[in-house]
């Protein structure tokens, strides 16, 4: 028997009871007896709530009375609204054999339609047992309403429901004033994951960053429906997606943008730091509890990285319900190359070529030339992610400034590891020797003795042109 249809069964009986007294059957004017509501019995209406699939058991409706111990983990902070149900404006009021008749045929699922309607709700959330008690409640006809979740992520809550204060137990043929209603909730209890693949040495312009989220389908409540899965991506302002290269999996097959899901910003052109946001629509229908939608979104860099980090999550919708993937970290570095002269550092030099390799012999990344101040800053050097940290790089000159030497062989290649996650650059001193110049002559050498000798034979010259002119000067006298 379904539950909607015992629930009412159960009213029926205590329609019929009522009228009975009414009738004469029982004594009106008396005290009630075992079988009669007593308009003067203290009520209350308490609302566990628990966590949990609440048709597991078959559809079995809960007979208003307390269970010992609850069913499932409590659930605090879960919002309900208490309305009376009206009749001509008035409440329903279920000390009236008339009442109880209005009622038949009513469905929660249903719009009230005049002369029905609501009063003024009640608006009570759980405590930490999950429970909340509404004392003194009047003897009436109620609609209860979840109408926030709280922290949870419910994924299937619970449909709106009828409680009729008193109510009728079948197991004593007595009336339950204290009414207790234990509303399940199915939650989302998905983890999905995102995850960056490896692009490959260094992020420089251009190049394709690729991410992966994987969003679990959640097990919802025995006939629900999926209403709602979206998963929602915001990017990096240094990365830029064009969303017609996004392609979106289930079970294995590529699903079709259009048709199965909707996805924003719209694609044809590259948007930086966008909010990628894919709605499943057709694919709706075939989704499955415990299967997979993967989302492969492939990025590219718009700006060159600077060192330091990259962190990024992605959320995952069900039915209005929220649950977030891990927050992968992806770590950028950096080289700094310091060309100067080997005989004094402080002279930077400009103009020495090097290269930059992920291999010794290896494939070539980017290259550059030091500056006026003797620096190249190789930038944007993927490290690692997570708790990754260290990468390997390999240098290689090709070009020294003029004047100086290029080394050879082996001697042109300097192994760098980045090993601090791209924090502060990693600095790699590259001296150079300077170039020989040409031969000149030694002090000492033939040239000085010609001019040496060439100045006695003058001097001793002098000497013998001044004695013979002495003598003649002596012989006229």
């Amino acid at each position: 028997m379904s539950a909607s249809r015992t629930t009412w069964r159960r009213l029926l009986v205590g329609f019929g009871a009522t009228v009975l007294a009414t009738a004469g059957v029982l004594t009106a004017t008396a005290a009630p007896g075992p079988g009669n509501i007593d308009p003067t019995a203290p009520t209350s209406l308490t609302i566990h709530k628990h966590e949990g699939d609440p048709t597991a058991t078959g559809g079995q409706a809960g007979d208003g009375n307390a269970l010992a111990p609850a069913p499932g983990s409590p659930l605090a902070g879960v919002t309900f609204t208490v309305t009376p149900v009206t009749h001509n404006g008035a409440p329903i009021d279920l000390t009236k054999p008339e009442d109880w008749a209005l009622i038949q045929g009513l469905n929660p699922a249903t719009p009230l339609t005049s002369p029905f309607g609501l009063g003024a709700p009640q608006t009570v959330v759980t405590q930490a047992d999950g429970s909340v008690t509404l004392p003194g409640i009047a003897k009436g006809f109620f609609l209860v309403r979840e109408t926030d979740s709280g922290p949870h992520p419910i994924v299937s809550k619970v449909p709106d429901f009828f409680v009729s204060v008193p109510f009728p137990d079948d197991v004593s043929s007595k009336w339950i004033y204290d009414v207790h209603v234990y509303p399940k909730n199915k939650l989302n209890e998905t983890t999905p994951t995102k995850e960056v693949a490896d692009p490959g040495k260094a992020l420089v312009l251009g190049s394709t960053v690729e991410w992966k989220i994987t969003a679990p389908v959640a097990q919802i409540a025995s006939g629900d429906t999926y209403r709602t899965f979206e998963i929602t991506d915001q990017l990096d302002p240094r990365l830029q997606v064009d969303t017609d290269t996004i392609v979106v999996t289930y079970k294995g097959a590529t699903l079709v943008a259009g048709t199965d899901y909707t996805v924003t910003p719209a694609g044809g052109q590259a948007v930086k730091g966008a909010k990628v946001v894919v709605s499943l629509t057709g694919a709706l229908s075939r989704l499955e509890p415990d299967t997979d939608v993967v989302v492969t979104l492939p990025t590219t860099v718009a700006e060159v990285v600077a060192p330091g980090a990259i962190t990024n999550e992605a959320f995952v919708n069900t039915n209005d319900t929220t649950v977030k993937t891990n927050i992968p970290k992806v770590n950028f570095g950096s080289i700094q190359i310091h060309k100067f002269n080997q005989k004094d550092a402080s002279q930077a030099l400009q103009g020495a070529v090097f290269e930059l390799y992920d291999a010794k012999n290896g494939t070539k990344i980017t290259e550059a030339t030091t500056g006026e101040d003797g620096l190249i800053t190789f930038t944007g050097l993927w490290v690692g992610k997570d708790d990754d940290l260290s990468e390997t790089y390999w240098i290689k000159e090709t070009k020294a400034p003029a004047g100086y030497v290029l080394p050879t062989g082996d001697a042109v290649w300097r192994e760098v590891t980045v090993d601090n996650g791209g924090v502060t650059p990693v600095v790699v001193d590259v001296p150079n020797t300077k170039q020989g110049g040409p031969n000149l002559p030694l002090t000492g050498g033939v040239g000085t003795a010609v001019f040496g000798g060439g100045g006695a034979l003058l001097v001793v010259a002098a000497i013998v042109i001044g004695g013979v002119v002495a003598r003649r000067r002596a012989a006229t006298n």
